[in-house]
Parts: structure tokens; C-alpha cells; sequence
């Protein structure tokens, strides 16, 4: 399992100097695999197709003749697809869906009105310090010490609680069928805010969701994981604000000791993302 820096907690000091557009991309598709990346001008187009796979990629041209080159230049990626789209006129009747993409690069458009309508939820804007200076107040810009700057729309910070205050959400996660103590949590976590049941093999996840991980109480999950819940494990806990992985190992006297891997996946990721609040808890 590979970890890599954690576009959600990146900061003004976070040490990436040596990171260009592409490695952006790329660590919001690590992130978010299948993230949606629109690329007003197309201008880094060969760089993002080269740095992942992992993105639904869209780059525009404003004529036919810079479509034709724009297409012979992302050809060799399945991933990526070219528009002819005209910023100054409408954006929707050219193609580009209200709510359709999770990260934009702007070019050379900074119509605030144009950018915010294409957000999906959560949706970021991403390009050089002087482009996101001029957003204005809907937007948050942080500047980060490579050049680029992130923008997140000032509206996508609250969510839809009283007054704006955020509300908790908690997503107990279970793999085939849930036992009595997912059950009790769903309802306990209830005072805290909106909790849910979810199952491994199709847990969606939002950002800062916080989650509960009880596999473990139906078997020792990572003795018997399947590639395929590997990768769901791998979004959940790269997504969440922080998790809780509830093993019954009875660790103190080791009755089931394989259920200690879950305390070497959370070093693990821990070590590669030091602001993921991870914790373990065994039940006896």
C-alpha cells in the first residue's frame, strides 16, 4: 500500500517546492482516483496525461485548428479528451456541465461566476499565485511556497448546518454483514452528528468524513483482503478526517494476534500522513 502527501492538508509551509502543476494533479488523483480535471488553454496538457492515469482529464482549445493539435497531443491517453470551448461565451452550451468537475485550471478565465458554476462539491482551482490572486473574496487562496496557489470556493468551507456551522458526519464502516456492535455505534454516534452504515466493498467516503472501521469484529480482515477492498480501504482512510480501526484481538493476552496488523497499518500510515488522526482500539 503506497501513501504520498495529502493534497487535503497541504499548508503556506508544507515542503513542496519541487512539486509543478502535474505533481498537483497527480496528488488530488492519488487522493481521489477518478478525480474530474478540466484545463482551460491546455497549455500543460502532455505533463498532466504523463504524471497519472488516475484522472478524467478534459483540456480546451478556443479553434478548430488548435482542437486538431490539442487532439494529436493527448492522443496516446485514454484518460484525457479535448473541447473547443470559447470562455467568453456560454459555458454550458459548449459542453461544460454545471457541477461536472473536482479541480480547474483556469488559464487565463477568471470570471468567478464561470469557475464556481463548473465546481463540483469540494471542487478546487489550481494555477500560479499572480492567476488566483484576482478571484476576489468568493474564493480562499492558499498560496503554497512552489508558485501555485489553491483556490476553494468560500461557500464549498460551510456546510448546509445552522448559521454554517459544520456538522460532524461518521461513516461505520463494516465488510459483509454488520454485527451488533456497528449497529450500537450507528446510534450512539447519532448525538454527534449524521452517522451511517457502510459496506467496505462500496464505502464512499467525503472529505473529512470521519470514520469507524469494524471489519475486524466479522474475521481478521487484513489476513483475508481482496485487491479489490484494498483499494476501497486505501480511498476510505486517504479521505477521512480521521479513523478508528476497532480490532477484538484481545491484544493484551494475544488470543487473536494476526488482529495486531491493524496497529502496523495505522505506523505505517501515520508516517506518511502525520496530520491523519488514526487510532486503534481493541475490544477484549
Amino acid at each position: 500500500m503506497g501513501w504520498n502527501v495529502d493534497m487535503d492538508t497541504l499548508t503556506s509551509a508544507s515542503p513542496v517546492k519541487s512539486v509543478g502543476l502535474a505533481d498537483l494533479v497527480a496528488l488530488a488523483a492519488w487522493k481521489n482516483p477518478g478525480v474530474r480535471v478540466l484545463e482551460f488553454g491546455a497549455l500543460n496538457s502532455t505533463a498532466i496525461c504523463q504524471a497519472t492515469e488516475l484522472i478524467n482529464y478534459a483540456a480546451t482549445a478556443t479553434s478548430k485548428p488548435g482542437l486538431e493539435a490539442l487532439e494529436d497531443t493527448i492522443a496516446g491517453f485514454d484518460h484525457a479528451t479535448a473541447m473547443n470551448v470559447d470562455p467568453s461565451l456560454g459555458l454550458e452550451a459548449q459542453g461544460l456541465k454545471a457541477g461536472q468537475f473536482d479541480l480547474i485550471i483556469p488559464g487565463t478565465l477568471t470570471d468567478t461566476s464561470k469557475l464556481a458554476s463548473l465546481f463540483a462539491p469540494g471542487g478546487r482551482i489550481v494555477s500560479d499565485q499572480s492567476t488566483l490572486s484576482s478571484l476576489g473574496k468568493d474564493f480562499s487562496i492558499l498560496n503554497l511556497s512552489n508558485g501555485f496557489a489553491i483556490a476553494t470556493a468560500v461557500a464549498e468551507q460551510k456546510t448546509s448546518g445552522i448559521n454554517g456551522v459544520r456538522t460532524t458526519s461518521i461513516a461505520i464502516i463494516y465488510r459483509n454483514k454488520p454485527t451488533e456492535v456497528p449497529c450500537k455505534l450507528v446510534k450512539a454516534c447519532n448525538a454527534l452528528g449524521s452517522s451511517r452504515l457502510a459496506r467496505l466493498a462500496d464505502a464512499s467516503i467525503a472529505t473529512s468524513e470521519h470514520v469507524v472501521v469494524t471489519c475486524d469484529l466479522e474475521g481478521p480482515l487484513l489476513l483475508e483482503l481482496e485487491p479489490s477492498e484494498l483499494a476501497r480501504l486505501h480511498n476510505i482512510v486517504s479521505n477521512a478526517s480521521s479513523d478508528t480501526w476497532v480490532t477484538v484481538g484481545g491484544l493484551m493476552k494475544g488470543t487473536t494476534p494476526e488482529q495486531a496488523m491493524a496497529s502496523g497499518v495505522a505506523r505505517s500510515v501515520t508516517s506518511e500522513m502525520a496530520s491523519l488522526d488514526f487510532t486503534t482500539l481493541d475490544l477484549d
